[in-house]
């Protein structure tokens, strides 16, 4: 499986956002690595920070064309997707990046389609 490791770290994509899951409504653990995904989602990050400074200046033209930028990237994430995995795409649009330390146990969790993630070392589990 094809995974995004930088300084000893994974890239692990989650939908935060209320609506519709990333991971939860399709299953397929290789999109929560997916370096491809990954790449638009680092873009998504960036614009969306310059679309917040834009917001700030008060420059609507800025702000209007990085919002167009940004909804263009979810769209290719759809498109994506769709094409290579023949799956539901939900939670595109919210999607975050959460770099884990290589080896960490994990789960994604979901609560009306707002995603987090669960490690195991956090947990206390009863025994049977």
């Amino acid at each position: 499986m094809n995974k995004v490791i930088v300084d000893g770290k994974v890239a692990v994509l989650y939908s935060p956002g209320y609506g519709a899951g990333w991971f939860s409504w399709h299953n397929v653990e290789e999109l929560i690595y997916d370096p491809e995904v990954v790449k638009l989602v680092e873009k998504m990050g960036e614009t969306n920070s310059k679309w917040r400074e834009a917001d700030k200046r008060g420059d609507v033209a800025a702000v209007h064309s990085l919002q167009k930028y940004y909804y263009a990237l979810t769209h290719k994430i759809v498109e994506y997707t769709e094409k290579n995995y023949d799956a539901y795409a939900g939670g595109a649009d919210q999607l975050s990046i959460a770099w884990l330390p290589v080896g960490t146990k994990f789960r994604i969790t979901e609560y009306d389609g707002s995603e987090g993630l669960e490690y195991e070392e956090e947990q206390e589990w009863m025994v049977a």
